[in-house]
């Protein structure tokens, strides 16, 4: 019999995959160290997490960004600071190496001046307030 099932963190409750099988596989395909319930009326599969007491899906809302993460304490997603931190660092660098060839000598001076000002801006962003969450990337 296909029946439809969960396996979701049993620490937080949150999702981690969901879809049908044949019961008679259910407990051969089960990751190692998750829990697993079978919800036999559960037909919608973009609930969040599961309540650990009720052991029924909840629907919070789509994951805002991959660096979230799902909070068991508000049952809603938490930014990882350190996550988001390293991704704009990473968009920073990115940016910085695409502008590179700005600062060699050959470019024209107005030219160099101009993006000098957008490099130090965007070097500058670790120190905006409300970084990584709530910056303002610069422009040229």
């Amino acid at each position: 019999m296909i029946v439809n099932y969960v396996n979701y963190d049993p620490d937080t409750g949150e999702i981690l995959m969901s879809g049908t099988i044949d019961d008679a596989q259910l407990g051969l395909n089960k990751p190692t160290g998750l829990a697993q319930v079978v919800v036999d009326v559960f037909t919608e599969y973009d609930a969040n997490y599961i309540d650990l007491e009720t052991k029924k899906p909840v629907h919070i809302g789509r994951r805002p960004h991959p660096s979230y993460k799902f909070d068991k304490a508000t049952k809603g997603w938490k930014p990882d600071i350190e996550l988001e931190s390293n991704r704009i660092r990473l968009e920073r660098d990115r940016l910085l190496l695409e502008s590179d060839w700005t600062q060699m000598q050959d470019v024209p001076a107005n030219v160099r001046q101009k993006y000098q000002a957008y490099r130090k801006a965007l070097r500058d962003l670790p120190q905006q307030v409300g970084f990584p969450l709530d910056i303002t990337w610069p422009e040229v």
